[in-house]
């Protein structure tokens, strides 16, 4: 089975993570206003994980391949993702990222080479 390399962010969320640090008030309105709870962040994750099925041998693997996700759906990436200065830059960031794990770990540019497929 080939491999996704995905990119998820759980968002704004209210956690405990910043409780050593003081925040103003506009930042504190806006995490009030606009923060997803720990749990609704955490399913941002599952969901890229797992896909919109749930399990792991599902359908996502092709539903999700060079798909941009937003809270659970799939979403228009925007035109600078999908222009040439989003391609290059998306090529740029890769190309760098197995760089350094190759640093860390030299068997790493046979498992993209094995498992990545375009």
């Amino acid at each position: 089975m080939p491999l996704i390399p995905t990119a998820v962010t759980p968002g704004l969320c209210t956690s405990q993570l910043g409780r050593s640090h003081s925040a103003n008030l506009i930042l504190r309105f806006r995490q009030l206003l606009l923060a997803r709870t720990s749990e609704q962040g955490a399913r941002q994750l599952a969901w890229a994980a797992l896909g919109p099925d749930g399990h792991l041998e599902g359908r996502h693997v092709g539903y999700l391949r060079g798909a941009y996700a937003s809270t659970g759906q799939m979403r228009e990436p925007s035109d600078w993702v999908i222009g040439k200065e989003g391609w290059e830059a998306q090529e740029r960031l890769w190309l760098e990222t197995v760089s350094i794990l190759e640093g860390a770990a030299p068997e790493i540019r046979k498992i993209v080479d094995e498992y990545f497929v375009e």
